[in-house]
């Protein structure tokens, strides 16, 4: 005999077991993550053609207020995945070795390299100066500072014509990156990825976050702006801890896209970009249409393509070939798509 309370607690069980969490979602590879790096990483090319050859932001800027570019959409997208998969390998593996090194695998090996072929083999090419008058320039030498994670924006003679003479602005970014990791790594070792002491800090930021845009004051407002990428670093990070009880069902989609709305209605985009984006794109995460299987794999591009993207769009303004946007934008996207497939067969899958 099948008593009711024991029906009512299967189906409350089978129920349950029907609710898909982002645990659920994040166990496999997802094909659309992979791909929309490759897209990302040619976003950020076309946001910095703006820049490049005309100094300015582009049409997202408006559109947003002032507030956000798509090249700034791009970085807070790879800082949120970023934060997502490598607090997931912080707690799983639980090495602090293991974590470190593999950081350190990921990141350095092919940013040495680029580093290096835009100190000593683009700069020369590229610089106004005599070739032995570069070389023997302090300048040439200290770009290497981006290694120890120091900015180090310009290289001699190089670019001084261009609008802007800024030889990779992508770079800071990685600095950005590499500070994430440590400041996770600490996280870690104080035990704050516990849920309980997340669930308490999350709601402090959020609640601080959502007020400052909301009444929008002016220097508040502006260091939480310049504080944009760490905080999506931190929005992927609290996404994993809290994967169990992240839902999504039709409740929580109507929530999650009446505050994107209130959002973008309000001009808090980068709210939105922190909080609501992250969650339609877990939503889509596992989906697997046989077309993304086929063309993800242009995603393992995407650091080589982010890296090489910036001086390649000024070598491209420098020797007229492509000196508005679109022209800029095309000719860098082929050169920096052919450059990224060879350094990450040559120097990135090696690691």
């Amino acid at each position: 005999m099948v008593y009711e309370g024991d029906r009512m607690d299967t189906q409350t069980e089978q129920t349950k077991k029907q609710v898909i969490t982002l645990d659920d979602k994040i166990k496999g590879k997802s094909y659309m993550i992979d791909f929309l790096r490759f897209i990302a990483a040619a976003l950020v090319i076309f946001s910095h053609a703006y820049a490049i050859t005309d100094g300015g932001d582009d049409w997202l800027r408006a559109v947003s207020k002032h507030e956000i570019t798509f090249g700034e959409l791009s970085v807070a997208f790879f800082l949120f995945v970023s934060g997502l998969y490598v607090t997931k390998s912080l707690l799983t593996k639980q090495s602090v070795r293991g974590y470190v090194g593999g950081r350190v695998k990921r990141i350095y090996p092919l940013f040495i390299v680029v580093v290096a072929l835009t100190a000593f083999v683009m700069g020369p090419v590229m610089t106004q100066l005599p070739v032995r008058e570069y070389f023997s320039s302090k300048g040439a030498y200290a770009y290497l500072s981006y290694l120890v994670l120091i900015p180090n924006y310009s290289l001699p003679g190089v670019f001084t014509d261009n609008p802007m003479s800024v030889v990779n602005g992508s770079l800071w970014s990685l600095i950005l990156e590499i500070i994430c990791y440590g400041m996770l790594l600490v996280a870690y070792k104080l035990g704050l990825l516990d849920k309980k002491k997340m669930r308490i800090l999350t709601i402090l930021c959020t609640v601080c976050i959502a007020v400052i845009f909301a009444v929008k004051m002016p220097l508040l407002y502006r260091f939480v702006a310049y504080l944009r990428p760490l905080f999506c670093f931190v929005s992927g990070v609290c996404f994993y801890v809290f994967r169990e009880e992240i839902r999504f069902t039709w409740q929580w989609m109507t929530v999650a896209g009446i505050g994107f709305v209130i959002c973008i209605l309000t001009g808090c985009y980068s709210l939105a970009a922190i909080v609501f984006l992250p969650y339609f794109l877990c939503a889509g995460m596992d989906k697997k249409p046989v077309f993304l299987q086929k063309i993800s794999v242009v995603g393992r591009y995407s650091y080589a393509m982010y890296l090489l993207g910036f001086p390649i769009q000024q070598v491209v303004y420098a020797t007229g070939l492509g000196t508005n946007v679109w022209t800029n934008a095309g000719y860098s996207l082929l050169f920096d798509v052919i450059g990224a497939v060879i350094l990450y067969h040559t120097i990135e899958k090696r690691f």
